[in-house]
């Protein structure tokens, strides 16, 4: 289900990106998705963070079954897979989370992992923001 966003002025985004900033484009299929990517994570991350540790759990489950942490976000992305897989295979929908929710999740831990392998201490460094 998309998220409704404001109308903005003709012009704002493409201003903001020549002034050096990065902008979402809510009207545009792709980003409007990364947007709801980005309000998902924060939403789920309230519940979940342990201590403002943003890989808390992915390094818990980690540790206790001997991978990393960024294989731990991708081991979800595969269980996803697994569930959506067997839903077609069965030829029934879903009961409980609807096919783009597992959508989402699948989209949401394949950019935590990599988030997690670019940043394994949760911190953003300067380098590594790019606009």
């Amino acid at each position: 289900m998309a998220t409704e966003y404001p109308k903005l002025p003709p012009g704002t985004i493409s201003a903001l990106a020549e002034a050096g900033r990065t902008v979402l484009d809510p009207e545009d299929p792709f980003e409007e998705t990364l947007i709801e990517i980005v309000h998902m994570r924060r939403r789920k991350r309230v519940d979940y963070e342990h201590d403002n540790e943003p890989w808390s759990n992915f390094t818990f489950c980690a540790h206790a079954v001997g991978i990393t942490a960024a294989e731990s976000a991708l081991h979800m992305v595969a269980l996803k897979m697994s569930r959506l897989a067997a839903l077609k295979a069965n030829g029934r929908g879903p009961k409980n989370e609807s096919v783009n929710d597992s959508y989402l999740d699948c989209a949401v831990y394949a950019v935590l992992a990599l988030a997690i392998r670019r940043h394994p201490d949760g911190r953003v460094r300067k380098q590594h923001i790019q606009s």
